[in-house]
This record gives C-alpha cells, structure tokens and sequence, in this order.
C-alpha cells in the first residue's frame, strides 16, 4: 500500500523547508512547533533532554507534519523500536 508522503515530494521539488529542533525532552513544547508551522520538527535524542519514553509522547503530540528522531548510538533493537513507530526520518549517531 503506497501512501503520499508530502515531506519527500516537496524535497524532491527543491522546495525549501523549515523545521524545528526538539531538544528540551517535554512534549508540550514540541506540540507547540508542531503547531508553529514548520515543515518538519527533529525530536534530539543526541544533544537533548530526550529518552525512549519522551520520544514517544512527543511523537504523539506531532500529529501535525512530519517528524525525525536522532539518536545516540545505533544497535538492531533501538532501530526497529523507531520504525515501528513509523516516523518519516531518523538519524543515528
């Protein structure tokens, strides 16, 4: 089952985009950018106040467009946790 994905088609248009970052680990905050108007919203798992049970609140309120997650360290359980949550990018460091 294809589904639109309007983020990838307006990068592949060359469009420029706008996005926030997520950093603070509170999901009140990140529903606000959700609703700001940005093109995408990166929830830091990196640099930011985020754990695995922040992402996902956060995830939730960012029901508005498209979101990324980027996180610390890359091993098999910790990348199929995030695509099962179906988010549109993910970053690993």
């Amino acid at each position: 089952m294809d589904t639109e994905n309007i983020f990838k088609d307006r990068l592949n248009a060359g469009d420029l985009l706008y996005g926030g970052w997520a950093g603070m680990g509170s999901t009140v905050a990140t529903e606000i950018l959700g609703y700001a108007g940005f093109d995408w919203v990166l929830i830091d798992g990196e640099h930011g106040n985020n754990d695995l049970s922040s992402f996902v609140t956060q995830l939730l309120a960012l029901n508005t467009g498209p979101a990324a997650t980027r996180y610390y360290g890359v091993d098999g359980g910790r990348i199929r946790s995030w695509i099962k949550r179906g988010k549109e990018g993910f970053e690993f460091i």
